[in-house]
């Protein structure tokens, strides 16, 4: 009976995610795309003005459906995490990679201790950045993902055979990604580690408090 609550519960909440997607994000992307309409009827009939209004207010409806997908996606990571854990979520999400770039993504640990929901968020969103950037940038045919639980710390490197880069160069894409890595961390406490030059591989740390979650 407590089995069954509990994917009860979970389906629920998914119901509840996809409720949320469509009366708040499909709305607001339907209400841009009329926006957009408008816009375009407006500049035929040399109505500029009313036409920069209309893709004011498209840019405004596209904004705020972005923000909230952000928050259910959020929300999705949650419940993948809840349901199967943090390792079988890193899996999940490597197989997906691998397929997709035709690249050999390697794991190698255990997840002993589920760290906190909010750090096993902030573990995977610092996963996912740094798997794309490797399959995007990297050009290389390797990735390893080492996972270490111990110590009161969470340990996850992503490690790959590509080019490498300039890790103090703060223009380009590589460096946005890699502040967002790094405020992920900071914000549940814990810190980036990056190793890389260019003409060497990439290796990627995230050291994170750990624990068990409660």
């Amino acid at each position: 009976m407590a089995t069954e609550k509990v994917f009860e519960e979970r389906e629920n909440e998914r119901k509840r995610i996809a409720e949320d997607i469509h009366d708040s994000s499909l709305q607001l992307l339907a209400a841009a795309t009329y926006g957009i309409g408008n816009a375009e009827e407006f500049l035929g009939t040399g109505r500029d003005d009313l036409a920069a209004e209309a893709i004011v207010g498209a840019r405004d409806a596209v904004e705020g459906a972005i923000k909230d997908l952000r928050a259910s996606l959020v929300d999705l990571r949650r419940s993948s995490i809840e349901e199967g854990g943090l390792l079988e979520t890193i899996t999940k999400f490597a197989d997906q990679v691998s397929t997709v770039w035709a690249a050999q993504v390697v794991i190698k640990g255990d997840v002993a201790h589920e760290p906190p929901i909010p750090v096993a968020l902030a573990a995977f969103q610092i996963l996912q950045e740094s798997l794309i950037n490797a399959m995007k940038h990297a050009q290389g045919s390797r990735v390893t993902v080492e996972i270490e639980d111990g110590d009161g710390q969470f340990h996850i490197v992503v490690a790959d055979d590509g080019p490498g880069f300039d890790p103090e160069d703060e223009v380009g894409e590589d460096h946005v990604g890699m502040r967002l890595m790094k405020e992920r961390a900071a914000r549940v406490g814990g810190r980036i580690v990056v190793t890389s030059a260019p003409g060497k591989a990439t290796r990627i740390e995230a050291i994170l408090p750990g624990g068990v979650s409660q």
